[in-house]
């Protein structure tokens, strides 16, 4: 049986692990390129969440190259 994830609208920041915990590899997300602005794509995670140098949590996504901030991203 799938596992029904909640619906998250804020951008509230998650540390890696909590996301790894809760959003896994495949999952869908939505993918906000201006934080706070209402247009986003559609997309799914590629990896799990890990941290940059600078401490930024970040994650792969289909579609886009490069990591991707967790604060970018709603599910």
């Amino acid at each position: 049986m799938k596992r029904r994830l909640p619906s998250v609208e804020l951008h509230v920041p998650l540390t890696v692990n909590a996301f790894n915990a809760v959003v896994p590899v495949g999952t869908a997300v939505r993918y906000y390129s201006v934080i706070g602005q209402p247009e986003n794509v559609s997309t799914r995670t590629r990896t799990e969440a890990w941290r940059l140098p600078s401490g930024e949590p970040v994650v792969m996504v289909e579609g886009l190259s490069g990591a991707v901030a967790l604060r970018a991203l709603g599910w």
